[in-house]
């Protein structure tokens, strides 16, 4: 093969490769785990983890008021089993009786915001249950936030406004620890007990996500088809004619 047909392989080659499907990328939050750093400490706090040099921040929320439930900044903790919450009606309460604050629905929902800094396919997530012998009810939203967005003082109606996409509520069956993200893209996941109980209870172990793979334009796949026609041309016209053939 001469100079010529190699740089014309190594070009389809390039072609293909864009379209292979992204890796996988999955974050521990359980000590030893991904890497964590934490920003503050009280309420509104955030933890940044960065795995494969992909960086995922967590703050944590809470609804208040009675008519109208709004969003307000809580605290987000690492603990042994993974990532709980408390909110600022507990205030002092937190963590004082030394026992870890999961999230949970008993009063004030709390939340937890992952946020990255790319669209993603969100794949799944893992979580562990306060009471593993009983179901476990959760709560979830998948969207595109514009950087700088907040969720303070949002109701859930204004949540589609941010750019998240329909609730998506599950129940998982007792000591099932997997929730199914379906591959929905985006860039955020708010998660939490379930809207509609008071006693649900968990702390998130991991999510598993892919960065999003942009469909490449047809004009693309028109090249890369060229290319490998080019290929096979330049390959034919060098081969030699056999005696007594003609073209």
């Amino acid at each position: 093969m001469n100079n010529s047909n190699y740089k014309t392989s190594w070009l389809l080659a390039a072609v293909l490769f864009i379209a292979l499907p992204a890796q996988a990328t999955t974050w521990d939050f359980t000590p030893g785990g991904t890497g964590t750093e934490a920003l503050g400490s009280g309420f509104g706090n955030s933890l940044n983890f960065l795995q494969d040099e992909e960086l995922l921040v967590v703050t944590s929320w809470y609804e208040f008021g009675n008519k109208k439930a709004k969003f307000r900044e809580a605290n987000v903790s690492q603990f042994d089993l993974g990532l709980g919450a408390c909110n600022q009606r507990e205030g002092n309460s937190c963590y004082a009786d030394g026992v870890a604050d999961p999230v949970d629905n008993d009063g004030q929902r709390e939340w937890l915001l992952l946020e990255l800094d790319q669209s993603y396919t969100f794949a799944s997530a893992t979580v562990s249950a306060v009471d593993a012998q009983l179901p476990l009810g959760l709560s979830l939203w998948i969207g595109s936030l514009a950087p700088g967005a907040s969720l303070d003082g949002v109701d859930y109606p204004d949540l589609a406004g941010l750019g998240f996409g329909p609730q998506t509520d599950v129940s998982l069956a007792a000591g099932n620890s997997d929730v199914a993200l379906n591959a929905v893209l985006g860039n955020a996941l708010l998660i939490g007990a379930s809207r509609y109980g008071g006693s649900d209870a968990f702390y998130l172990q991991s999510l598993t996500a892919s960065p999003a793979v942009v469909p490449l334009p047809p004009a693309v796949w028109m090249f890369g088809s060229a290319l490998g026609l080019l290929a096979w041309l330049r390959r034919s016209l060098s081969l030699p004619v056999a005696k007594g053939q003609e073209w």
